[in-house]
């Protein structure tokens, strides 16, 4: 599988999948040039790798590789908070105890993450865990 081959296909399924286009304007990509909208919800979305972890012995002996992925969701203060859960349960929905090919996904989990005082965001983020074997 590889962590390239894993980021693509997590990325893809997120790409092919995300509807939340009728609430955000714009999806900042890993490592992408991104202008945050004045007003518009959007979302960032992060991946990290975690430690690797022995699976099996020998010299074709598998590795199980871990990482986390994060789904960043802004919407303008003062607004409804409803918009971001709204965004959360979608993106929970294209991962949450998830198979996509060899990635398995644990459970997705919220944080409600304190902004200053003079930020114009509402920021809720979206974490979940996520195993795949190499050889």
């Amino acid at each position: 599988m590889g962590l390239l081959n894993a980021r693509t296909q997590i990325i893809t399924q997120f790409n092919d999948n995300w509807t939340g286009t009728s609430l955000t304007t714009g999806v900042q990509w890993p490592n992408v040039p991104f202008n945050e909208p004045e007003t518009a919800s959007w979302v960032r979305l992060e991946i990290h790798p975690q430690q690797g972890l022995i699976a099996t012995l020998g010299d074709n002996g598998w590795n199980q590789q871990q990482g986390t992925f994060f789904c960043d969701i802004f919407t303008p203060v003062g607004g409804s908070t409803i918009d971001a859960y709204t965004l959360a349960e979608e993106f929970k929905s294209l991962y949450d105890r998830q198979t996509l090919d060899c990635i398995i996904f644990d459970v997705t989990s919220f944080n409600e993450i304190t902004e200053v005082a003079s930020s114009k965001w509402h920021h809720l983020q979206c974490v979940i865990d996520f195993t795949y074997y190499e050889q």
